[in-house]
């Protein structure tokens, strides 16, 4: 979960991303969580 966690400091700290930008990180993050779940 190392990686999820990276993204979501690396979005907290870079506020001026395009919306697109973070919109595909979220997207990331939401599939590392789901294959996390099994």
């Amino acid at each position: 979960m190392d990686i999820r966690n990276y993204i979501l400091n690396y979005v907290a700290s870079q506020p001026k991303l395009a919306p697109f930008v973070i919109q595909a990180l979220i997207q990331v993050i939401a599939k590392i969580t789901k294959l996390g779940w099994f």
